[in-house]
């Protein structure tokens, strides 16, 4: 199967249920695909080139990420590709009302990141490396994760435990494009200005 950003399909675990990014026009679910889009789009230089390191909307997403030092989140380096259906975990509203953020059609960038915590000296610091280790494998009842999932206009961090139970939103928001040329997820050419 033919892709626009680049993924072997063959290493997709979705490998003959989607129906491929160039024969379905970037919209392997029926809905976009964010490297889809912006590689077919060739919005940068390094179209088709999504996980060889070139891809400026995952870096941009990922350098946003890592500027907020959220703590207890250590620095990524890269995002994956993920379909909505699997990422799309329900919020409890201090309403009471049950919300989803995402289409479950549409492929997001976006990872899972174990929480750095030690409850044994009680230090979350980026900084600290006597116990980094004790801080992820130690006797810590209850992991939690992070969540990360990011298109081409929205990030959203979320913290929960096994299986995304007890999710609570870190941060949802409207994230800045450093590039002025962006796409929506229909495709048309946004401008900043």
């Amino acid at each position: 199967m033919d892709t626009l950003c680049g993924l072997d399909c063959n290493e997709c675990g979705y490998n003959g249920s989607c129906g491929g990014c160039v024969a379905t026009g970037g919209r392997p679910f029926g809905g976009t695909c964010v490297a889809g889009l912006c590689c077919g789009q060739k919005s940068c230089k390094n179209h088709g080139q999504v996980f060889c390191g070139g891809c400026e909307l995952m870096r941009r997403i990922v350098d946003e990420v890592n500027s907020l030092n959220i703590d207890g989140l250590d620095k990524i380096d890269s995002l994956n590709l993920l379909v909505g259906s699997v990422i799309n975990i329900g919020f409890t509203l201090p309403s009471g009302q049950k919300v989803k953020f995402w289409d479950d059609n549409r492929v997001y960038f976006g990872t899972q990141v174990e929480k750095r915590q030690n409850r044994a000296c009680g230090n979350n610091n980026s900084g600290c490396t006597a116990c980094q280790d004790s801080c992820r494998t130690g006797d810590n009842a209850g992991r939690r994760y992070f969540g990360l999932v990011a298109d081409e206009k929205y990030l959203l961090i979320c913290e929960y435990g096994e299986n995304g139970s007890d999710a609570e939103i870190i941060l949802f928001m409207k994230w800045r494009v450093a590039n002025e040329n962006t796409y929506d997820s229909d495709g048309a050419r946004n401008r900043r200005g």
